[in-house]
């Protein structure tokens, strides 16, 4: 669901998606959601690899918010962010790949800065 909700660009739906990750009085273990984050489909891609793809700013955004979020019981020197960066589909394609090919600047930027 999260790569599909990445895929069309819905930052709702990714929110919703991840929202039952969110710490509570008991905590949430950032395995969890550091696992959902990084889970591939058939094809090896991420859910970034498919908001990449679609130049979809927002939902950039609200991934690498989330990995770096406290809401989720990560922090930036939980390196979620970078393993999205690097990680590598079936043809060996990281997120920035389909960014570029597809002309999508903003979204390249982001994944640089990263």
């Amino acid at each position: 669901p999260l790569h599909i909700a990445a895929d069309v660009g819905s930052v709702e739906a990714v929110d919703l998606l991840l929202a039952p990750f969110a710490k509570d009085d008991e905590g949430t273990a950032p395995d969890q959601v550091k696992q959902y984050l990084l889970s591939k489909d058939r094809l090896g891609n991420t859910a970034l690899h498919y908001a990449c793809r679609g130049g979809h700013v927002g939902v950039v955004d609200a991934i690498f918010h989330a990995a770096k979020s406290d809401r989720f019981g990560l922090g930036p020197s939980d390196g979620v962010g970078a393993a999205l960066c690097k990680a590598t589909n079936a043809r060996k394609a990281v997120p920035l790949h389909y960014a570029v090919r597809q002309g999508h600047a903003r979204v390249a930027w982001k994944l640089a800065r990263e």
